[in-house]
């Protein structure tokens, strides 16, 4: 799957999973509590892997 933009506000006790993905871009904000999964090729790209 490819995601192009992705702008998420995560707040709570809540996961985003977007871990089979290839996103172009992203802007998250996300609370203490909550938590993203990404794929390896994400990270990569954001140089955090």
């Amino acid at each position: 799957m490819i995601i192009h933009s992705v702008n998420a506000k995560v707040k709570g006790h809540s996961i985003l999973d977007i871990g089979h993905a290839q996103i172009d871009s992203m802007q998250l904000q996300i609370a203490d509590s909550s938590a993203i999964i990404l794929s390896g090729g994400v990270l990569k790209k954001m140089g955090k892997l």
